[in-house]
């Protein structure tokens, strides 16, 4: 089944070579590993990004830089500019939510004016198409990822392609062993669990908020080692749910767009105070909205749903105000700043019908940045 995805992301993509491992994120190791840079050489990555994508750069033993982003939360060529150093030797380009960098081609000069390799992390944009060519064929290298919340999604699984045979080469050469069948099981039978009583689970994290007053994500250490993670060939349980969906890929796509749409068209989000995402280039993986000037309005807005029986999507924390991340700074992070405390995703994936769409619109039309408190709104 791995076999049978692989040839068929080839076939999709155009692209000359594909390599299925366990995770999108040991995808990037291998491939920064297959261009042998110096030990320490650096790598710059956006900090408005999970650990998934700076953690292979630390396990490749290179040096991440931290950058900015824009106001789609995309990598900023301004910020790669400041970032440059004599070690600058790759930087990693996400399409994040499923939107178009839109710096895309100022990086890609950047990066050809320095000797630098371009990894494109297509995780959250498989399926998405810029003037006819798939996101992650940009660069010299594409990701994709098949977990969770992803356009063909499942437990895990990760893909590398390439058009390059010395990197297809070196990752092939890699001896690398498959997953114990044990440890793939349990992952999919919590994966389909999750699945099968989503309310149960929903309800569960909503009374531990409650309990908590906890709205906001825990204080963490500074250690690194609890974001290890192996780096295997990806399980054929995994391939096979991945392949299952790609003959419905467009179909997924155009949901989310239908349902990123009627939000958008409804007017509901107008009066919230906040900055929404521009449908151009966009495929919706997540409808990440986000403000500079009011993170009060979101977080009441992300409560507000959570009472309706809504779940918002908490986006991330920059990795240069994580503990064991701070170090890597390199430039300023204005945007990110800005803008990180307000951000989070409102649902419109595509199992949502019009009539869960049609509540979401209804809550949100209730809500205004000086509307009533939170309490009085609460429907039972």
């Amino acid at each position: 089944m791995v076999q049978i995805l692989e040839q068929d992301v080839c076939r999709l993509t155009g692209a000359k070579y594909a390599l299925g491992l366990n995770l999108g994120r040991s995808a990037i190791q291998l491939a920064l590993e297959s261009f042998n840079f110096p030990a320490q050489s650096e790598v710059i990555v956006p900090s408005f990004s999970c650990v998934g994508v700076i953690m292979p750069v630390i396990q490749a033993g290179l040096e991440p830089v931290l950058a900015d982003v824009d106001r789609h939360f995309n990598l900023k060529a301004q910020s790669v500019k400041q970032g440059l150093s004599p070690r600058t030797r790759a930087l990693i380009l996400p399409h994040l939510s499923g939107k178009y960098a839109q710096d895309t081609e100022p990086i890609l000069e950047i990066a050809a004016q320095n000797g630098l390799k371009v990894i494109e992390d297509a995780s959250q944009a498989f399926g998405l198409q810029h003037q006819g060519t798939w996101a992650g064929r940009f660069g010299d290298v594409g990701i994709f990822s098949f977990g969770l919340g992803k356009n063909l999604f499942g437990p895990g699984g990760g893909m590398l392609i390439t058009d390059d045979a010395t990197v297809i080469a070196s990752c092939q050469s890699r001896t690398l062993g498959r997953e114990n069948r044990e440890s793939v099981r349990r992952r999919v039978a919590a994966f389909v669990g999750g699945y099968q009583f989503p309310r149960l689970k929903f309800l569960g994290r909503f009374a531990l908020k409650m309990i908590r007053c906890d709205w906001k994500s825990p204080p963490e250490d500074a250690s690194l080692k609890r974001f290890a993670y192996p780096v295997y060939r990806m399980s054929d349980l995994e391939a096979a749910l991945a392949w299952c969906q790609m003959g419905r890929y467009r179909e997924i796509i155009d949901r989310r767009q239908s349902n990123a749409q009627t939000l958008l068209a409804s007017g509901a989000l107008a009066q919230t105070g906040l900055d929404l995402p521009n449908p151009e280039d966009h495929i919706f993986t997540k409808f990440l909205v986000s403000t500079a000037t009011c993170p009060e309005s979101a977080m009441a807005l992300r409560k507000l749903l959570y009472c309706h029986g809504i779940e918002p999507e908490l986006s991330y924390t920059p990795l240069h105000l994580r503990k064991p991340f701070a170090g890597y700074r390199r430039t300023d992070m204005t945007e990110t700043e800005r803008r990180w405390q307000g951000a989070f995703a409102i649902p419109v994936n595509p199992r949502l019908s019009p009539r869960a769409m049609a509540r979401i619109i209804r809550v949100t039309k209730n809500f205004s940045v000086s509307g009533p408190k939170i309490g009085s709104m609460v429907r039972h």
